[in-house]
């Protein structure tokens, strides 16, 4: 476990490990949350922090799945956040590696923003082929 803070109220930890699982498959996993305090004065989508006390806020997990060869085969990672000013959002990516060299990715993020009162879902992906060789 690791943590941290500064002079300013700032705070985070972290914690990351190992897991082995059934034949030769090991994850690496990690997760890491914070708070920052927001600064009066500070600006945001042209809207000025007045207020004493308001906080950046995030969590974040991921987890890289390794075969037993050594070769990547899927990362994963989750990220919820809030700025502050009252924004709200969710990240999630995915992605899958062939044997072949194929990938597959993913992406997508949905979120709230509460002074304009409008939500928003984003989403992407691309599938690349395995490498030809010439």
């Amino acid at each position: 476990d690791h943590w941290g803070a500064n002079v300013v109220g700032d705070v985070w930890c972290e914690k990351w490990g190992v897991t082995k699982q059934a034949l030769g498959v090991s994850e690496e996993w990690g997760y890491k949350c914070g708070q920052k305090n927001l600064q009066i004065g500070q600006e945001m989508d042209g809207f000025t922090n007045t207020e004493e006390g308001k906080q950046e806020t995030w969590t974040e997990s991921w987890c890289k799945t390794f075969e037993a060869d050594g070769r990547m085969a899927r990362t994963q990672a989750e990220k919820h956040g809030e700025n502050g000013f009252g924004d709200k959002w969710v990240e999630k990516w995915n992605e899958l590696y062939e044997k072949d060299g194929a990938t597959h990715k993913w992406a997508s993020k949905v979120g709230v923003k509460e002074v304009t009162n409008d939500e928003w879902k984003e989403e992407w992906g691309e599938k690349r082929e395995a490498p030809t060789e010439e």
